[in-house]
């Protein structure tokens, strides 16, 4: 499969069969539309252009597209989420970093990424499915660390159960109730720690007007979005997609994997 059908069968699975063959631009400049968005934006324009967004249109089409995973994610099941990876990240270093030395985490990442590839649906996440447990690439990179070729399909076969294990855990979970996320700015940075459910992401001041702006451009656009100020100004609209997001990209970790990711993911 060459480059443009790998980027059309993306494409498609994100905004429908029918923009696949498009040539409409996602991006487009709004120079002239940004008004009331300036004082947010003016603080952090070293870290992006604000004049170029997402075409609204494309992206209406991907949030009403029924296999687009834009519904959003309450913080405490993305809390969740995040507490299953960290699990399955430390059982992995339990299994494997005896055979595999300090490379045992990019190869977790590696494993964690080429399952969701091969089993994209359930969780946005977490491997699930058959799919789960085997691993050729593992199981080779066990192999040449000196595993036996039996254990180490067994310790693949383990991992996969967990991560369905894992899965399935997070789908019972509930919304996540109405636990108030705070901020407090972190002293002498120019951060901000970001906490809720029991847990703290911290993130630099700039990043988060960034955030600021593109919630205030975007933040209403699914039909069931957490941005709510109109019925509940106690509802913490902004700063629990805030949360959520902090958490995802968190758990994803990385070496700036989360840059190669479609939009969905994000």
């Amino acid at each position: 499969m060459d480059l443009d059908a790998i980027m059309n069968s993306m494409k498609s699975q994100m905004y429908g069969d029918a923009a696949a063959s498009s040539d409409e631009d996602p991006l487009e400049d709004v120079s002239d539309n940004i008004g009331e968005e300036d004082s947010i934006m003016e603080a952090a324009k070293g870290i992006w252009n604000p004049h170029v967004t997402a075409n609204t249109a494309i992206l209406k089409r991907a949030v009403a597209h029924k296999k687009t995973h834009f519904e959003p994610q309450p913080p405490g099941i993305e809390a969740a989420r995040w507490k299953a990876i960290r699990a399955l990240q430390g059982r992995f270093e339990r299994l494997c970093a005896k055979h595999l030395g300090e490379n045992w985490n990019p190869a977790f990442e590696r494993w964690l990424f080429c399952r969701k590839l091969a089993a994209p649906g359930g969780d946005p996440l977490l491997p699930w499915g058959e799919h789960a447990e085997k691993d050729p690439g593992l199981t080779a990179e066990l192999i040449e660390g000196g595993v036996p070729k039996k254990l180490a399909i067994s310790i693949v076969s383990e991992l996969g159960k967990a991560a369905r294990a894992a899965a399935g855990t997070v789908s019972r979970t509930a919304g996540g109730g109405a636990k108030p996320v705070k901020t407090e700015k972190v002293p002498g940075k120019d951060r901000l720690d970001v906490c809720g459910n029991g847990l703290k992401m911290q993130i630099n001041m700039v990043h988060n007007e960034k955030l600021q702006a593109l919630y205030k451009r975007y933040g209403s656009m699914h039909k069931d979005s957490i941005m709510v100020e109109k019925r509940d100004k106690q509802e913490q609209p902004y700063l629990k997609a805030l949360m959520t997001v902090l958490l995802r990209y968190n758990a994803l970790q990385g070496a700036s994997f989360q840059a190669t990711l479609p939009l969905p993911k994000i």
